[in-house]
């Protein structure tokens, strides 16, 4: 990916004419390859335990698991939203070595758009399945930096991966989810995905591969139309974003600020997909979401799609979930669980 520009770095203007032939200076592409992750990771990164406490949630009835925060610093800046998840039942001993850590939990990633602590009962709910939720969302020093968020995630999956936060985690494949403005994240998290790339000694899959699926709940699919549509106020942007389309500039002049935002242009790159939109939502139009699944469908890449009438933005678990709701809950699972190759294992 690349886009044209002078040699300080400023845009480089070109200007099109109708009937008119048009030469460009030549663009150079090149793969997007993240940076390598320091080995070994934990130490690296000063990976910190910062409590640990027991979670609940009203759905499923009575459902508990056990819950670690952690704190790391990477590319100079602290994270302090990476949470781990596992059920009650095979938590007694929560330290990532305990005497029942056998690591045959399969793990769900759970990158969301807000504080990841307003996700809690999300997080227990799909736990108590029989999962590992890691969970983690932006922290505010990253600002508009798409890259650098989609890094801080990547920390947390590749710490994981290697075993640094509980022995109790299936290492290898997981399925990832994200909403909103985090599944711009998770779409530049998944660039990473080159194909080719052989895992390392003692790993099952190699870091670069190893989000066999991915659940888009509400997302951001094509940063380019939505910025059509929000300046012809066409969204109901709630009033702490609305300095977030402007701040990326126009573009037609800074078009790979808004092409990290787009997985619907790099659909054939993308896991198997599971869409989930509400018509209602004002925010991000169900446009969006179709814009997706057809560039999809296009590729080639399996994709399912719940699209649903509820006022619902997001998923949310609480006294007044919705049947839309329930049902979105379900077929979630349902995905991961396929993607997991898992047997069914739940908790009404």
């Amino acid at each position: 990916e690349a886009q044209l520009q002078q040699p300080l770095g400023t845009p480089q203007v070109i200007s099109v004419h109708a009937g008119e032939e048009t030469v460009v200076p030549p663009l150079q592409l090149s793969p997007y390859v993240p940076p390598p992750l320091p080995k070994p990771l934990a130490p690296a990164v000063d990976l910190t335990v910062t409590t640990r406490f027991v979670a609940t949630t009203t759905f499923p009835a009575a459902a508990e698991a056990h819950v670690t925060a952690y704190r790391f610093t990477y590319a100079g800046t602290q994270v302090d939203t990476l949470r781990l998840y596992v059920p009650a039942t095979r938590a007694d001993a929560p330290a990532a070595t305990g005497a029942d850590a056998t690591a045959d939990l399969p793990m769900l990633y759970m990158v969301y758009p807000t504080a990841v602590d307003l996700w809690q009962s999300i997080s227990v709910a799909y736990a108590v399945q029989g999962y590992a939720v890691l969970a983690i969302s932006p922290v505010a020093a990253r600002g508009l930096d798409i890259d650098g968020h989609a890094a801080d995630a990547r920390v947390g999956l590749a710490l994981a991966q290697e075993g640094a936060l509980s022995e109790q985690i299936r290492r290898g494949p997981t399925v990832a989810l994200g909403g909103s403005f985090s599944s711009a994240v998770l779409h530049r998290l998944l660039r990473g995905n080159q194909p080719g790339v052989e895992p390392a000694a003692g790993e099952e899959v190699a870091l670069s591969h190893a989000i066999i699926g991915w659940v888009t709940v509400g997302g951001i699919t094509d940063a380019f139309q939505g910025t059509t549509a929000f300046y012809r106020g066409e969204l109901m942007i709630p009033p702490e974003y609305k300095y977030l389309i402007p701040a990326l500039g126009a573009p037609n002049l800074y078009p790979l600020a808004f092409l990290r935002y787009s997985p619907v242009y790099t659909a054939a790159q993308l896991p198997p997909t599971l869409i989930i939109h509400t018509d209602a939502d004002q925010i991000i139009p169900i446009t969006q979401a179709y814009a997706l699944e057809a560039a999809l469908r296009q590729a080639n890449v399996p994709v399912d799609v719940f699209y649903y009438e509820d006022v619902s933005h997001y998923l949310q678990i609480d006294d007044q979930m919705t049947d839309a709701g329930r049902e979105m809950f379900y077929i979630v699972l349902d995905f991961a669980d396929r993607m997991l190759k898992r047997e069914e294992k739940r908790e009404k």
